[in-house]
């Protein structure tokens, strides 16, 4: 999530959380998928039951806790509900290196790609605004009731779900969107299946209040408006055309590795997390003491290391700032090890980044983290541009550096 702003606070916390006392045991794939009895069989039956139970076990009950924790949040010059990022694939090798442990990133959709790579037990995603939260929130009741990864793209878009269209399990995303368009999209079907989304929604018993509603229904608005074509949007345009959510799930690298989407076993990885209530949105600022210190008691209690940190290009706005020096107190409370690594993106504003890819505008690297808490002691960074090319930080091939 490449931000365009003066300034950062992070308000949305979405934290993934596994069950007390499973921590070493990787999430299974063992919850029952939530469709409709119909007394009308088809491929086109009802596809979520609203009555389904949601049971109060210790995971939902740490989700409301950590939930009610949330902060308004602050208006944003932009709508983000999808990434603008289209280097978000650049450090596959490195993620899949540092697998388990606590995973925390800011943003929309691409932090499931990340989680999907990276096999986190707990994962964490940050943003400045709320809506980035109710997205979130969104995201888990359509992961909740969705079958295949088909039927997570209808429910998101509006197009009535059709288990005959259903690709192989081996199918890759664009074989899965091919599938997708053959049904048009429907407005009757899409306010069916949303009330239903709600009311799932609602069961979590989250206190969200009538505005929280409104900014989910507008949110889903808008994915039912744009479709594939929906995109990071400023709210006053500069007149650049951002990645749409189509071009972002089909991007694959040399070697295969590919979004969220892109797989059987991806999809139903970041399935499994939601489903447990492990991703828990919550609204804090990564410069505050609170947010993140609270998280590392979390985690310390869990015995769980901090191996990911995606944070895009919040530091841009933090460095020369007073919240700078509060970021990296912050970021020394949260238990970690040899393996994590802080992962960034850098968005060409007229200065490319040398490990700038053709035809990219971002560029994104893994910094090893203890490494980097080191340099800062001994040299802050002048310039976001001076902290992204410092290649005495970066995590290579595939492997993180403990020295």
């Amino acid at each position: 999530m490449s931000l365009g702003a003066p300034r950062w606070r992070v308000a949305a916390l979405v934290l993934a959380l596994e069950a007390p006392g499973c921590h070493r045991s990787e999430p299974g794939g063992d919850s029952t998928p939530i469709v409709a009895a119909s007394s009308t069989p088809g491929p086109r039956a009802a596809t979520l039951d609203a009555r389904a139970a949601v049971p109060a076990d210790p995971d939902l009950l740490e989700f409301r806790r950590l939930f009610a924790l949330s902060e308004p949040g602050e208006s944003f010059i932009s709508d983000n509900v999808v990434s603008n990022e289209t280097s978000l694939l650049q450090p596959a090798q490195q993620l899949t290196a540092v697998r388990g442990g606590a995973y925390i990133g800011v943003g929309p959709e691409q932090n499931y790609t990340y989680i999907a790579l990276s096999r986190p037990a707990l994962a964490i995603l940050l943003d400045l605004r709320r809506d980035n939260a109710l997205l979130h929130l969104l995201y888990k009741v359509l992961f909740d009731g969705a079958t295949s990864r088909l039927e997570l793209l209808c429910l998101l878009l509006g197009r009535p779900y059709d288990s005959t269209l259903e690709p192989e399990p081996k199918a890759h995303a664009d074989t899965v969107l091919a599938a997708l368009e053959t049904v048009a999209r429907d407005r009757t079907w899409f306010d069916r299946q949303h009330g239903l989304l709600q009311q799932r929604l609602q069961s979590y018993g989250l206190g969200l209040s009538s505005a929280d509603i409104e900014r989910i229904d507008h949110i889903h608005e808008l994915f039912f408006l744009r479709q594939l074509e929906i995109r990071f949007e400023l709210h006053k345009s500069s007149g650049r055309m951002y990645p749409s959510l189509r071009s972002l799930l089909v991007l694959r690298t040399p070697s295969g590795q590919g979004t969220f989407l892109d797989s059987e076993d991806s999809f139903r990885f970041v399935q499994t997390l939601h489903r447990r209530h492990r991703i828990v949105p919550c609204v804090g600022d990564v410069s505050e003491p609170r947010p993140l210190r609270t998280i590392a008691e979390a985690l310390r209690r869990r015995a769980l290391p901090l191996r990911t940190f995606y944070i895009s290009n919040v530091e841009q706005y933090l460095i020369g700032q007073p919240s700078f020096a509060g970021w990296l107190d912050n970021l020394r409370q949260l238990p970690q090890d040899e393996q994590s690594i802080l992962l960034r993106c850098y968005l060409d504003q007229g200065q490319p980044h040398p490990r700038q890819q053709p035809g990219r505008r971002t560029t994104t690297f893994a910094h090893r983290l203890g490494a980097f808490l080191r340099s800062t002691k001994k040299r802050p960074p002048r310039s976001y541009f001076d902290l992204a090319t410092q290649d005495a930080l970066l995590v290579r091939s595939g492997t993180v550096s403990s020295h």
